[in-house]
Order: structure tokens, then C-alpha cells, then sequence
């Protein structure tokens, strides 16, 4: 015999099966739609998905518009930087002043 009862064997019974209370039961839910493939999606999943799309398209857009302010103003610093040069040649070839 064994000292606790719940480990004695119960021979008259299936004990193939779990305990009721560890059972788990599946209930369906009727927020479910269903895709052209026959497959189910939940309603909450699509809204997840489409919430992504839209963040991922955000930030897509914001970082193409980073590139272009960073192109931007690296075409403008070249650009004063070719300007400097230019007055610095014209001041050495006509021995201008500053101030001229």
C-alpha cells in the first residue's frame, strides 16, 4: 500500500485522462474573420498588423527626409566652402584688401 492516496493506483478506472480541473477547454470566439484562403485571422491582429504598416511607412518617410536635410547641407557647405575659395583667389590675383 501506498502512504498518500493519491499516488494508489486505481485499476477500475481509465487514468488515461487528465483531471477534470486540468483539463483545458477550448471555447470559440466569434471575433474571428476569415481570409479569402479559408484561414482565420483575428479582428485584434489585422488592426496590429495595419498599426505596423503604418509605423514602419512613418519612419521610412521620416528617414528619406533625414537624408535629404543631410544631403542638403552638405551641398551647402560645399558650397561656401567653393565660394571661400574663389574669394581667396581673387584676392590673391588683384592684391585686394578685405575692406576693397
Amino acid at each position: 500500500m501506498c502512504k498518500h492516496e493519491k499516488w494508489v493506483l486505481e485499476l477500475d478506472r481509465d487514468t488515461t485522462r487528465s483531471r477534470p480541473e486540468c483539463e483545458v477547454v477550448v471555447v470559440a470566439r466569434k471575433d474571428h474573420g476569415l481570409l479569402k484562403k479559408g484561414s482565420i485571422v483575428s479582428i485584434p491582429t489585422q488592426k496590429l498588423r495595419a498599426m505596423r504598416l503604418a509605423r514602419e511607412s512613418e519612419l521610412e518617410q521620416q528617414r528619406i527626409d533625414l537624408d535629404k536635410e543631410m544631403e542638403q547641407k552638405t551641398d551647402d557647405r560645399e558650397l561656401v566652402k567653393m565660394q571661400l575659395v574663389h574669394l581667396n583667389t581673387l584676392l590673391q590675383k588683384e592684391h585686394l584688401s578685405l575692406e576693397e
